[in-house]
């Protein structure tokens, strides 16, 4: 199968790019032809004098940056000229749902959601009616807990959904 996954990609840092990554690379190895549409930046950079935190490197072929519409446009463009038969769009924050459902209007690709969270650490107003849309328009979604399954199931309960698991890896213990 032909799959774009659209998400954090190492080397930017977090659990989300790992996961990413591993999902990649599982898909990959499982004979699926994938292909990455890695962000380039998730959030501004900040005045060094107000926060000093070394910045994280990018994907070499990262051009979609989060808080930029210009560069969304053009990575609709490349998800075109790839002909994906499926878009994973991996999501984490309701602030996304704006960028989502531009992917899922203008890509011309079914699209599943790979949801990290339904709802994000931090409620905004007009984020139910989001996640409605949202929900509405896209062809499924795949949770990694049982928690986040159910509350896809309460707001949209026809909608396909595929329960996996968080890929925690085994730390060692203290002896």
């Amino acid at each position: 199968m032909r799959i774009v996954l659209l998400s954090p990609f190492p080397p930017l840092k977090g659990g989300i790019a790992h996961c990413s990554g591993a999902l990649h690379a599982a898909l990959t190895a499982a004979g699926d032809a994938v292909g990455a549409l890695p962000f380039k930046k998730l959030y501004p950079s900040f005045p060094s004098f107000l926060f000093s935190a070394p910045s994280s490197p990018t994907p070499s072929n990262a051009t979609l940056v989060l808080y930029n519409p210009l560069t969304w446009l053009s990575a609709v463009r490349r998800i075109r000229q790839q002909k994906p038969e499926v878009l994973l769009f991996a999501y984490w924050s309701g602030l996304l749902a704006p960028l989502a459902l531009l992917f899922c209007r203008l890509s011309g690709t079914r699209m599943l959601l790979l949801l990290h969270n339904l709802t994000g650490h931090e409620a905004f107003w007009g984020e139910s009616f989001l996640q409605r849309k949202l929900l509405s328009s896209v062809a499924g979604v795949v949770t990694l807990s049982h928690t986040v399954t159910r509350q896809v199931q309460h707001v949209a309960p026809s909608l396909p959904t595929l329960t996996l698991f968080h890929a925690i890896e085994k730390l060692p213990l203290p002896s």
